[in-house]
């Protein structure tokens, strides 16, 4: 039974842990209360990191600690379903190892991918657009917790008529935006990035 309650211990904090990304994909970007207990959480990440890195030794040790004499004191002696117990118990640690490890590295990994994504990043065309109806929009986007956040900004500009190029950094908290002045404004553009759950100026 300790094994297992530290597992299920080390799952909840690593998830706490990555708030920042994890919240909004799995609860939904749209959410703004989402993104307020993301937010509210970030401060936390080391502490809830250690609590995870501590609860998974726990889980090691009582999984993998010596196991008693066959017939201990009260006359309980091993069996083959206890064996069988020890090995399930094992396969279940490590893979919830697996997963917390990963839900540990996701921000991590999402700033990696957009960074890398920003650097391979080309200009949409222009297609048949006068160039004089091309506009430039720059905002400050706040709220952003993590990289991940800026991906979903993209989407949602990319999605919206008129927008030939979004992009959006997530550590200068920065979204500019190449469209076509005669199908969109920046007003609406605005209205798009703070229909997420963030503000913009």
């Amino acid at each position: 039974m300790k094994p297992i309650t530290t597992l299920i211990g080390a799952s909840l904090a690593a998830v706490a842990a990555s708030a920042c990304c994890i919240l909004p994909v799995v609860l939904g970007a749209g959410a703004a209360g989402t993104l307020g207990v993301s937010a509210a959480l970030t401060p936390y990440r080391p502490y809830f990191i250690g609590l995870t890195l501590l609860l998974l030794g726990t889980a090691f040790y009582f999984t993998y600690r010596p196991s008693k004499a066959p017939c201990d004191v009260d006359g309980q002696c091993a069996t083959e379903n206890t064996t069988g117990v020890k090995r399930f118990s094992k396969a279940v640690l490590w893979g919830v190892t697996a997963l917390t490890v990963g839900a540990m590295l996701f921000p991590t990994l999402a700033l990696y991918r957009a960074e890398s994504q920003a650097a391979s990043a080309s200009p949409a065309p222009m297609g048949a657009a006068p160039a004089a109806t091309i506009k430039t929009a720059r905002f400050t986007v706040n709220k952003m917790t993590c990289a991940d956040c800026s991906f979903q900004i993209v989407d949602a500009l990319k999605k919206t008529s008129g927008v030939r190029e979004a992009k959006v950094n997530f550590e200068t908290k920065e979204a500019t935006v190449h469209y076509d002045a005669a199908r969109v404004n920046a007003a609406k553009l605005r209205a798009v990035i703070e229909s997420l759950g963030y503000s913009a100026a």
